[in-house]
């Protein structure tokens, strides 16, 4: 929770890859993080895995699965 605080001013609607040491959550990973909107409020959705992770594949997922929260 403290690491999603931390970052969540900081990511905007699109998609940010952050890789090892950028990485907040931990530097032995990576993490594809967008924002969306929910009840009126913003919110975090985020994928977290291995540095090596298929990266064009995880943006897609995200950003599908973005635009079906965005659509209720």
């Amino acid at each position: 929770d403290s690491v999603v605080n931390e970052i969540f001013d900081r990511i905007e609607n699109d998609v940010e890859i952050y890789i090892g040491s950028q990485n907040p959550f931990s530097p032995d990973c990576s993490s594809v993080i967008t924002k969306f909107r929910a009840d009126k409020e913003d919110a975090v959705l985020g994928l977290l895995g291995p540095t090596r992770m298929d990266y064009d594949s995880n943006v897609g997922l995200i950003k599908y699965c973005q635009s079906l929260i965005n659509e209720f």
